[in-house]
């Protein structure tokens, strides 16, 4: 069996789940100073297939392979030197790598290359260095280098502004499938920036990067069935992208979807759903989400009724500036709900609500028979 014969083999039982085996033919193959077999072999201890995920051993391996010449392998040492992951970090090293792979024509080294220059990272930054890499890796037609280009022809950075450029960029990452490319342009053409506002091209291309695992494009998506703009309205398919998006761990999403578990929105209401899901999103610090989940245990929806928990989760929604938090500690002053009752704390948190437009809040005064001739409510 040929080394190409064995590396092809070695490859198969990666993709069959056999990784035991995968492990044996490249460890054998790398012992000989293959660089294919010291790459995958890298591969497997960075992933934690088929081994013990490894970074150390990860770059041991990586390092061989670009020993041996191997620019995926320069690349990759590059970003593990770049992150500090496996070998201690060197933003020096890391450009030194990536460099040397760039030299050598490797596309996707070309273009971390252009970021490096772009941000300044283990080099002096200079636009004009990173629009040169991003063209070098354009002249392959790599998606990502047009998006790059493309970021820097909207910009203006290292070149002469062009919303025709960026477009035309955009378009062609796009036409070659690449999801990034596909949510930019979706978003354009969704508030008509650089092209003829369009929401039902939008949705066409969110959908397209919704479909990559694109989380930002779901739940875009998932906005769009539920205002019914570029798309026939329909709650069933925002609750299919909100839940598609929440499953990549988009907070907005998360917080979405825990709505309508809570109000029986396009699926079955569920109050424990809710909570589980506004529970995924405050964690990330979306201040809805923690003020609805507050909400859910000032009032038992779901989960046990827990005063302390309420105020706690009402007070880091408050704190991110969520008015209707504000509002609702001044509630819980005012009830004497897990805080000794105090009408002048819940004056205090209703005026600082009222002051962002709450309704609720202004309400609240009103009917404590307070002045609130200088607030103005927002729908």
């Amino acid at each position: 069996m040929t080394a190409d014969e064995e590396l092809s083999k070695g490859c198969r039982f990666i993709e069959e789940g056999k990784f035991d085996e995968a492990r044996k033919i490249f460890l054998k193959m790398a012992r000989k100073s293959i660089p294919e077999a010291q790459f995958n072999l890298a591969l497997m201890y960075q992933d934690g297939k088929g081994v013990p995920r490894s970074m150390k051993k990860a770059a041991k391996w990586y390092t061989k392979a670009a020993d041996n010449g191997m620019d995926e392998a320069l690349l990759n040492l590059g970003c593990m030197y770049l992150l500090g992951n496996g070998v201690p970090t060197s933003e020096k090293k890391a450009f030194d790598l990536v460099q040397k792979a760039a030299d050598n024509g490797y596309g996707k080294a070309q273009i971390q290359l252009g970021v490096m220059y772009e941000f300044g990272s283990g080099t002096v930054q200079s636009y004009e260095k990173a629009f040169g890499w991003y063209n070098a890796a354009a002249q392959q037609d790599i998606p990502e280098a047009h998006v790059a280009l493309a970021r820097l022809y909207a910009s203006g950075n290292g070149v002469r502004k062009s919303e025709t450029k960026t477009i035309s960029l955009l378009e062609r990452a796009s036409n070659m499938g690449y999801g990034e490319a596909q949510e930019i342009l979706g978003t354009l053409y969704y508030y008509g920036e650089g092209v003829p506002r369009s929401p039902a091209k939008a949705a066409e291309l969110f959908r397209l990067a919704a479909e990559q695992n694109y989380p930002s494009a779901a739940f875009n998506l998932g906005i769009m069935y539920s205002e019914g703009d570029g798309v026939e309205q329909s709650d069933e398919q925002a609750f299919v992208w909100y839940t598609a998006a929440s499953n990549m761990g988009h907070s907005d999403a998360q917080f979405n979807l825990g709505v309508a578990y809570d109000f029986g929105i396009g699926c079955k209401k569920d109050l424990m759903e809710a909570a589980k899901w506004y529970s995924m999103s405050a964690s990330q610090g979306n201040s809805d989400a923690l003020c609805n989940l507050g909400d859910m245990y000032e009032n038992g929806r779901g989960v046990e009724k827990d005063f302390d928990k309420a105020m706690t989760l009402y007070k880091a929604s408050a704190d991110l500036g969520n008015d209707l938090a504000q509002c609702s500690i001044g509630d819980m002053y005012r009830k004497g709900e897990g805080v000794p009752q105090s009408d002048q704390e819940a004056e205090k948190w209703y005026r600082t609500s009222a002051e962002k437009g709450c309704k609720e809040a202004i309400n609240e005064l009103v009917k404590m028979g307070k002045d609130v001739s200088g607030y103005n409510a927002e729908d």
